[in-house]
């Protein structure tokens, strides 16, 4: 094995006992920067993971941790560049016009860059509410993640899964994370209801699942359990911030 691999197989070794700062730095040693990297970010160091992800080539990943964990939506619209627009533009000429108070023609040709890939339009759609925009503005793309999520026959991208109920959950659209969830059990995709239990422990404090074909009634239309759960969701936390249902917005179901 070669000097690099040994560093990678003792980081490995370090990760399977637990002993994950030591695994970073013999993934680092090894040149395996996207590893430690995933590693830095379950332990929350995310400046430096940004930092490992940017060596790994990986900029859609720091442009995430930027936008949703610091809270920098500038860098990360920057970080996001494909190669030709960051060696064209340069990072810092980016950021200058992007803290512009005008939209530029330039800043509206990148944006139709990042737009095609649903990853880099989560992107935007988090850096959107991190510069104050409203739940309203990240609905069209919630839809968008939710069609994906649906379609058993596209391949499963956890990230969008991921990042799709982050930017609901910070746009205080519950109930659009359980339609996001309910799209990932409708297009079978592997521990969703789990995922969506676990997340309902943790932001909700209740036990709540969603309905599977088998559990509803026959004459039930799928759509409409989702939309009963979405529902439920909106009324639980609801309750919990002392908002009316009547103040809620329109979810946009399935």
């Amino acid at each position: 094995m070669t000097r690099p691999e040994l560093y990678v197989r003792a980081a490995q070794l370090y990760e399977r006992a637990g002993l994950p700062i030591d695994a970073v730095r013999c993934y680092r040693e090894g040149g395996a920067s996207r590893a430690a990297a995933d590693l830095l970010v379950g332990m929350g160091e995310y400046a430096e993971a940004v930092e490992e992800y940017r060596r790994a080539e990986v900029p859609v990943m720091a442009a995430w941790i930027l936008a949703h964990h610091l809270a920098d939506p500038v860098t990360a619209k920057a970080t996001v560049l494909p190669p030709t627009w960051r060696g064209r533009y340069g990072l810092e000429r980016v950021r200058n016009l992007l803290r512009a108070a005008s939209p530029s023609d330039e800043i509206a040709r990148f944006e139709d860059v990042l737009r095609p890939d649903l990853r880099g339009r989560l992107i935007l759609a988090r850096c959107e509410l991190a510069e104050g925009g409203g739940h309203r503005d990240v609905l069209p793309v919630l839809r968008q993640a939710r069609a994906a999520l649906a379609d058993a026959a596209a391949p499963y991208d956890p990230f969008v899964e991921e990042w799709a109920v982050a930017v609901a959950e910070c746009a205080g659209r519950f109930d659009q994370v359980a339609v996001l969830f309910a799209a990932s059990v409708r297009g079978h995709r592997l521990g969703a209801a789990q995922r969506w239990q676990e997340w309902a422990r943790r932001v909700l404090g209740v036990e709540l699942s969603i309905p599977s074909p088998e559990q509803r009634h026959v004459d039930v239309p799928v759509s409409q359990s989702w939309s009963e759960v979405a529902d439920a969701v909106w009324l639980v936390h609801s309750m919990r911030r002392g908002v009316t249902p009547s103040e809620r917005p329109p979810p946009l179901h399935p």
